[in-house]
């Protein structure tokens, strides 16, 4: 994406962003600003140079909030969520809003991905087994397709190898388990029984409810946008030392 194209992108996600923050104002939502706007916002009181979309993150009382109050959104943002579309990732991103769409009424970038956090049992035990589901779901598949891992290997050894790591991504297509991860998220996205949140991404992270609220406020191109109460937490969990640029090879847009 060419730099002037890019910033035109950002631009639009910006308006899109204002209309819903004002939208989550009146309607009394509570959200944050995630991933890599959280961290545009901390390390570059604005987009990441080379950012290309906008994280948003709720929990799932304040996601149920917006699905039941999502008819009156203005006209300018529509929204597709995990009930009415096939995402991919169902037990991460929850819903997206586009603004313009083709004559198929198929969404078109820029877009706000949505993220929700579940609701977590304090237990270790089941945590650590949440983690073990986490890591299959987002590495197995993720790992056959990154071929520089295997550079190094002869072609038997790297067949071999693929085949051993796509067993738990086999095991879990044979169960149906992303459609039955769906139906799961769904109910524990509040689950009143369960005090703290869990997110996933690149990581494992749980957070408590003193850690997301109250919310504090972030400047963000000129405006100014919430953002949870410990995010160095959630920055230092996704990315490290996030306050690091990465080399300049990584600083490309992702869609």
């Amino acid at each position: 994406m060419e730099e002037g194209s890019l910033r035109k992108t950002q631009k639009e996600e910006l308006f899109m962003l204002k209309i819903f923050d004002k939208f989550c104002k009146e309607k009394k939502i509570k959200y944050s600003l995630g991933f890599g706007t959280l961290l545009g916002a901390v390390r570059h009181q604005g987009f990441i140079p080379w950012d290309d979309d906008i994280d948003l993150i709720m929990t799932g009382e304040e996601y149920e909030k917006l699905l039941f109050l999502s008819e009156d959104l203005p006209k300018e943002i529509k929204i597709k969520t995990i009930q009415n579309s096939n995402f991919t990732e169902p037990m991460v991103c929850m819903a997206k809003f586009f603004r313009r769409f083709d004559k198929d009424d198929k969404e078109s970038p820029p877009f706000i991905d949505i993220f929700v956090f579940r609701k977590i049992s304090s237990n270790k035990i089941i945590q650590n087994l949440e983690k073990v589901i986490h890591f299959f779901i987002r590495y197995s598949g993720g790992l056959q397709n990154d071929t520089t891992i295997f550079k190094s290997f002869s072609p038997v050894k790297r067949r071999i190898l693929l085949k051993i790591i796509y067993i738990p991504r086999w095991i879990l297509n044979k169960i149906n388990f992303d459609n039955n991860m769906k139906r799961i998220s769904n109910k524990f996205l509040n689950n009143p029984a369960q005090k703290n949140f869990c997110m996933y991404w690149s990581s494992f992270l749980v957070l408590s409810p003193k850690e997301i609220y109250p919310l504090k406020k972030l400047k963000f191109e000129g405006s100014f946008f919430p953002v949870l109460r410990n995010y160095h937490k959630f920055l230092k969990v996704t990315y490290g030392d996030y306050m690091k640029l990465p080399p300049k090879s990584e600083r490309v847009p992702h869609h």
